[in-house]
């Protein structure tokens, strides 16, 4: 077995930034990323011209955007130790998050198109577990299994789409 001299780069340790400079960084990616033009088109509409469509759109907006940031995601859920990160996070990006959808599937609900549920915030709410778990926390699985992350995201969409809808008329 051949053992290598790793260097060590230059200059360690890594100086620490001014204070501040990376909340405020993390502040301002925040506010840049947080936006779902899809979800907002949806609300500002009275009624989904075709509601299987635009809800799929919707959906996928949203497990898209969770797949696309899923490490950053994970640490800033961990961002306890630092409350003004953590604060950020919380109130400027999750909770509006879970709003919008849950405005959505509100607005759906009350013009028909979609079915009516026992809680709509748990609705909600369901949604987007759903959709963490499959763009993001199965990344961590300690048992893993392979998948295709396609088919995942089609079937996640698939079973939403087909569990909000209204029921048919007869």
């Amino acid at each position: 077995m051949l053992l290598r001299v790793v260097e060590t780069p230059q200059p360690l340790p890594i100086p620490a930034p001014p204070p501040g400079k990376a909340s405020r960084a993390i502040r301002d990616a925040l506010r840049a990323g947080g936006h779902s033009p899809l979800l907002q088109a949806a609300i500002a509409r009275e009624r989904a011209p075709d509601i299987r469509a635009e809800l799929k759109a919707v959906i996928r907006e949203f497990y898209d955007t969770m797949e696309r940031n899923a490490v950053a995601i994970k640490l800033l859920d961990r961002a306890v130790d630092h409350p003004e990160i953590s604060k950020e996070w919380q109130t400027g990006v999750r909770l509006p998050a879970r709003a919008g959808i849950e405005t959505y599937l509100e607005s759906r609900v009350r013009c028909g198109q979609l079915r009516a549920f026992p809680d709509t915030r748990l609705a909600a709410r369901l949604l987007i577990e759903t959709c963490a778990t499959w763009a993001m926390h199965i990344k961590w699985d300690s048992v893993p299994q392979a998948f295709d992350a396609k088919a995942a995201r089609d079937n996640v969409v698939d079973m939403l789409v087909r569990g909000l809808l209204a029921d048919p008329v007869p």
